[in-house]
């Protein structure tokens, strides 16, 4: 009997009457367990230097492909234009937001960034300024690092975001939760006001 497998991952397919149905549900299990990989940030730390542009991290078991998501938390920050990020040996890639090369200061010291390999480049998809202020008005609230790490759950190499992060505005006594949110693969926080 023939063969057919699916379109973009090339599982494959049970013809009718084929008795290697547990044979091909093993592949595909390995196959699936492979992508899933590819769903779930892995954690990274980068201690390279904030005025050296060529950001470099490590981690286990890890292969660049397009699509593949990782969190890095960078110890130093990044004070250098041109930043390029280099995961596991895998060659230098530019660090990019919003189709564009980052620009300095941007990345944070002890911020914890998620990126996404487009094929080409390392996409950041949530650039937070980490701050003890909130912004004026009831939007845009920078929250602060510690309660970044609160909202960030850590369980092996995935990343779970949990909680609210509450902060009390100066300016108006309000107390306001911060909301993740993903827009255009975008990670934002918008705030609300706790009533």
């Amino acid at each position: 009997m023939a063969l057919s497998t699916t379109t973009n991952y090339s599982l494959r397919k049970h013809d009718a009457g084929d008795l290697n149905w547990d044979v091909d549900m093993n592949w595909n299990m390995t196959e699936i367990d492979k992508k899933l990989k590819l769903l779930f940030a892995n954690f990274l730390t980068c201690s390279t230097a904030a005025g050296t542009a060529a950001k470099v991290a490590s981690f286990t078991n890890f292969a660049l492909e397009a699509g593949c998501l990782i969190a890095v938390k960078f110890t130093n920050g990044n004070s250098a234009s041109g930043a390029t990020l280099n995961v596991n040996s895998t060659g230098a890639k530019a660090i990019y937001y919003n189709g564009s090369a980052i620009s300095t200061n941007v990345i944070a010291t002890n911020g914890v960034y998620l990126f996404i390999y487009d094929g080409t480049n390392w996409v950041m998809l949530n650039p937070i300024t980490l701050s003890d202020a909130i912004a004026d008005g009831e939007t845009g609230l920078a929250p602060t690092q510690n309660a970044v790490y609160d909202a960030l759950i850590l369980k092996a190499d995935k990343i779970y975001v949990d909680g609210l992060l509450t902060k009390q505005d100066t300016n108006d006594g309000k107390t306001y939760k911060a909301v993740p949110s993903f827009t255009d693969g975008v990670l934002s926080w918008t705030a609300e006001e706790v009533v």
